[in-house]
């Protein structure tokens, strides 16, 4: 916070202001990657053709790597070139041509992809700058209004709105001051090129915003100002409605091919291991259920996150609370707990884990033949509590790692459902020539919300503490934003401090502005949640119930198919061993059933559990995405959620499906003594 409250020091360099943003903001995935193809370049350096190089050379520059295109396309290649090498090595250590054949198809899937991960990194940068354009769009026409210069402007933008669009923003000004430009205006009209097919209302407000500078009637001026603001409303309001009509389509694919096709090859999976045993091995189905399928359908849904327009994001506490609450400790029930969540959660998994732990350690020290015992039913129960421990370790990590920040949320976002009304009569009073002070002190005595309580701490500090307004409000110490992480509040309050140095009519206007543009994002998101209702509501049964309620009757149907076709291969196996009349008719039936090759049950099911709690991820993070954008906050929550019900549901369902299943069956599986 202290850097957002901070004034734009324009003193400084912008070469160094871009640097630290560059280091401080960008995700781990982008120095990780560009190591790596710093070095793959120095190992295996190539030359990649002329139009590949264009081509890469723009996703490069847009999403901020300091790498250069041969480095990627080394990068590629070497990789490609291990895969083949790894793949060779393992398929002649363990004589296996499928790790061959499916070795060589992931050296061909990175071929492909790896070139094309800087084009993915941008899509990613885009997906989640969106969020913030119309704030963008607000803070330039805000502060163009009482001071119209485009570079103060933009730095203003910088300083005030979220990584990663902040330092799209800080790039502009780092490249006019090291004369990659010639002006702020041409670096401008360059970036809002770049946006033309991502958000073309973005490119018209910009340019809106650019035509400002040579009007020189204020009137005019604040028109088009307004203006600019405005298309991007509607823009933005568009595309949020056809988005949400379009989402149903991708989202019955990821449904498709997440869930329902996976489940029904579940039904079957225990009949083709017993009889193809031999060649069917517990490792293709955990390759395929437990990496391939959840990576399938992460990618899926991070293309249909790709394509979300800009929302509107007006709450972002996380980084704040998380600087505030830097000690460990959980909050439960209002109750702090000197615990991390990362602690709670491998607490909670060993306790519900320990009874399966134990029994696996005295079957490894004890047993002779463990595979066998990996077919009893204590196996099985004890895999479904390894399910449910990490199941509920994780799920309760994501939920109290962000519950008490979930409160703050709550409350930031309803005291600025209120700040929009005061910020408006706010407006109003400045309009009327009162100075700022004593319209702060007017708007804390008629306020009757929770947000007259800031207005009053202003008050408070100006007279008790003597000190300026900015001090009042941003003082690292004592200042009454530090109770209201909301990035409206203290933007808002920033324009205040502004243009309280110019005239209070200027800043009354930019105010009233503020309110109708709260408004006007209230509206479109009420009318984003309507239209994505029916959908988020079938996602969350699908994570919640759909999902683990099939996965379990599955394990306990795939338990009972494993134990009749294993008893009736043990008892054809007795009629071979058994007289010269006996064995004539048992004679050949054993080999149909390949009791050796058979998968366990415990195996069956840890793959499938596995999967559940994976599915329940990946459309977690897809439907929190879909609803509130890039908030890790309400995504944690989400996944907290649903991990902790979906894998309560899958226990339960699997354990009373295996027991019923089981009594149906006691008088087949008791006939082999």
């Amino acid at each position: 916070m202290g850097e957002i409250a901070g004034e734009v020091d324009f003193s400084r360099s912008y070469s160094r202001e871009y640097l630290d943003f560059r280091r401080d903001q960008l995700p781990q995935v982008h120095t990780f990657y560009e190591t790596a193809c710093r070095a793959a370049d120095k190992i295996f350096p190539v030359t990649p053709a002329q139009t590949d190089v264009q081509e890469v050379s723009t996703y490069i520059k847009l999403a901020h790597l300091e790498i250069t295109p041969q480095s990627v396309f080394s990068f590629a290649y070497l990789t490609t070139i291990l895969a083949v090498v790894l793949t060779v090595i393992a398929s002649v250590l363990f004589v296996n041509y499928v790790i061959l054949l499916a070795g060589l198809i992931t050296a061909v899937a990175l071929l492909f992809y790896l070139p094309k991960l800087p084009k993915r990194m941008l899509v990613v940068w885009r997906s989640q700058a969106s969020d913030e354009l119309v704030l963008a769009i607000l803070y330039l026409t805000i502060y163009m209004q009482h001071t119209p210069n485009l570079e103060r402007a933009v730095a203003f933008v910088a300083k005030h709105i979220s990584p990663p669009l902040s330092i799209d923003f800080m790039k502009l000004l780092w490249d006019v001051e090291t004369k990659t430009y010639t002006s702020i205006t041409e670096a401008m009209n360059d970036y809002a090129l770049t946006w033309k097919d991502w958000d073309p209302q973005f490119v018209d407000s910009l340019r809106l915003i650019e035509t400002s500078l040579y009007e020189g009637n204020a009137r005019r001026k604040k028109e088009i100002l307004d203006q600019a603001l405005q298309v991007i409303l509607e823009g933005t309001q568009d595309r949020l409605l056809n988005f949400a009509h379009k989402l149903r389509s991708p989202l019955e694919s990821l449904h498709m091919l997440g869930v329902v096709l996976p489940v029904m090859g579940l039904v079957i999976l225990p009949m083709v291991a017993a009889f193809m045993g031999a060649s069917i091995k517990w490792y293709y189905i955990l390759l395929l259920y437990n990496i391939l399928l959840p990576i399938i359908v992460y990618f899926i849904g991070t293309e249909v996150l790709a394509t979300r327009p800009a929302g509107a994001k007006t709450t972002d506490v996380y980084h704040y609370l998380r600087q505030r609450y830097s000690e460990p400790g959980i909050t439960i029930k209002d109750i702090r707990i000197p615990i991390p969540a990362e602690a709670f959660g491998i607490i909670i998994f060993l306790a519900i884990a320990s009874p399966a732990l134990y029994y696996f350690y005295t079957l490894a020290a004890f047993s002779s033949n463990i595979a066998d015992e990996l077919f009893s039913q204590i196996a099985i129960f004890a895999g479904i509590d390894l399910i449910g421990a990490i199941g509920l370790g994780f799920g309760f990590y994501y939920y109290l790692s962000v519950s008490q920040m979930a409160k703050v949320k709550k409350r930031i976002s309803e005291i600025e459902t209120t700040f929009m009304d005061s910020t408006f009569q706010l407006g109003e009073r400045l309009e009327e020539h009162i100075p700022v002070e004593i319209a702060f002190e007017r708007i804390a005595e008629t306020e009757k919300s929770e947000v007259a309580n800031f207005y009053k701490k202003v008050v408070n500090n100006i007279r008790n503490l003597g000190t300026n307004l900015r001090d009042a409000i941003f003082n690292p110490r004592y200042g009454a934003i530090n109770d209201y992480p909301s990035t409206i509040i203290t933007s808002t309050m920033q324009v205040v401090v502004e243009g309280s140095k110019r005239s209070p009519e200027i800043t009354g206007s930019s105010l009233i502005t503020i309110s109708q543009y709260l408004r006007a994002v209230h509206r479109v998101a009420e009318r984003m949640q309507d239209l994505l209702a029916e959908t988020t509501s079938s996602m969350q049964m699908q994570v919640k119930i759909f999902v683990p309620v099939i996965a379990g009757i599955v394990v306990g149907l795939a338990v009972l198919t494993i134990s009749i076709l294993r008893s009736l291969g043990q008892q054809l196996g007795g009629l071979e061993t058994g007289t010269a009349g006996d064995a004539a008719i048992g004679t050949g039936l054993v080999d149909i059933f390949q009791i050796q090759d058979m998968m366990s049950p415990f195996a069956f099911q840890l793959i499938v559990g596995i999967y559940v709690l994976q599915i329940g991820f990946v459309l977690s993070v897809l439907l929190s995405g879909i609803v509130y954008g890039k908030d890790t906050i309400e995504e944690n929550l989400e996944k907290g959620t649903n991990l902790i019900l979906g894998t309560i549901i899958y226990v339960i369902v699997a354990s009373a499906t295996i027991i019923l299943f089981n009594w149906f069956a006691a008088p087949i599986t008791t006939i082999v003594s």
